[in-house]
């Protein structure tokens, strides 16, 4: 049986926020007009048992749920501590953890005792210096919401709560700049995410190969001044699968993405960036009220197949000397109408050009990385008798 071992509770439809680049509500998808507003204990309470059958069927354990959205906060502190208290109890034979990624405009101290209390993996956004953050990240009435992310960064850290930061790149800022004022922020990890396009909407100004030279020196910044102990993503996933290891991130290779979602109505569904390709391209028929998640596996659609048994290879990506580690790349960056998700990431060029520059710092070429792969392979087969 194929394990899924995570499960992201998308708990709010609606967010205080309106981002102008995001892939819920100013994409092509409009699901969340029709869903509640909060997901209800009901809801919940299903598909945490929904979780529990499926993890006792197939032994897998450890478990993780991460609460998202919209604005995942919006549920409140109570409500929040309640629904870890019912995953714990139901989920106690397997253990389990919890994650938010959040806008971070609505900490509060009880909010922020919560995600102490149930020892959170928090993810905050944001896109840079004040006046970038808030041309791009702005409330319903277009005010910039720096200043309270600001402000909430300052409670998870009097209160010793680690967090992400996660910044949309949008090159409007230098290198040096956007590294070093989100290392200012004093974060525990970072992520650098690529816009979210398909084939169809990917601006023409984005196809200059500009943001893969951004990238390398955003790479450099880490590499030269940085430190392990803070991890920059996608660059310590690219440096692990140059390495021989596996991908640590859905962004690269083909591997089973082993997580689903779970909307405000109880519907089943698969990665949720999905929805930049086509309005309803995460639908699906089951809902965690009438359906478990074996039910789910067994259907034919695209996003299924990517969760419980991977993705193919762009035909493209055939002869492509990193076919093994970038994999054709994230794969809604890949769709086009024409021809599916039989295309490289809209981002290819970009990419290529990113791992041969850490490659290069790592002085690690192509043929090392299968032996390498193959290495950890035999090794991880190899088993020793008592």
């Amino acid at each position: 049986m194929t394990r899924l071992s995570s499960l992201t509770m998308k708990v709010a439809s609606r967010c205080n926020l309106n981002c102008t680049y995001c892939y819920v509500y100013n994409a092509k998808d409009d699901a969340w007009r029709s869903r509640p507003k909060i997901m209800s204990d009901i809801v919940f309470l299903a598909a945490i048992k929904r979780l529990a059958e499926h993890a006792r069927a197939s032994n897998t354990r450890p478990l993780r749920i991460i609460f998202h959205g919209g604005e995942p906060t919006l549920v409140g502190s109570e409500r929040l501590a309640r629904w870890c208290e019912i995953a714990r109890e139901e989920l106690a034979e397997f253990g389990v953890s919890f994650g938010i990624q959040t806008n971070g405009t609505r900490f509060t101290k009880p909010l922020v005792e919560v995600l102490k209390k149930f020892a959170f993996s928090v993810g905050v956004s944001i896109d840079g210096p004040r006046a970038i953050h808030d041309r791009f990240r702005v409330t319903h009435a277009g005010k910039g919401s720096y200043g309270e992310v600001f402000r909430g960064l300052a409670l998870l850290r009097e209160a010793h709560v680690p967090y992400a930061v996660l910044s949309v790149l949008n090159m409007l800022t230098p290198a040096k700049t956007l590294y070093d004022d989100i290392m200012a922020l004093k974060p525990d990890a970072i992520s650098y995410l690529l816009p979210d396009y398909s084939h169809d909407t990917f601006p023409i100004t984005c196809r200059d190969g500009r943001l893969g030279e951004y990238l390398q020196e955003l790479f450099d910044e880490w590499w030269f001044q940085g430190t392990m102990r803070i991890p920059v993503q996608p660059f310590r996933a690219m440096a692990s699968l140059i390495m021989g290891g596996n991908s640590t991130v859905d962004i690269f290779g083909n591997d089973p993405l082993g997580f689903i979602f779970i909307e405000t109505d109880g519907t089943i569904e698969p990665l949720d960036v999905l929805k930049v390709c086509e309005n309803g391209m995460t639908l699906t028929p089951f809902n965690v009220l009438t359906n478990g998640f074996e039910d789910y596996t067994r259907s034919n659609s695209i996003g299924a197949k990517a969760t419980f048994q991977g993705s193919d290879l762009p035909s493209a990506c055939a002869t492509c000397p990193e076919a093994s580690t970038c994999g054709g790349g994230y794969l809604p960056h890949r769709y086009s109408r024409g021809r599916g998700f039989d295309n490289p990431s809209i981002w290819c060029r970009d990419l290529k050009a990113l791992f041969s520059h850490i490659r290069h710092r790592l002085a690690v070429p192509h043929p090392e990385t299968e032996l390498r792969r193959q290495i950890l392979r035999s090794l991880h087969e190899v088993k020793i008798e008592v």
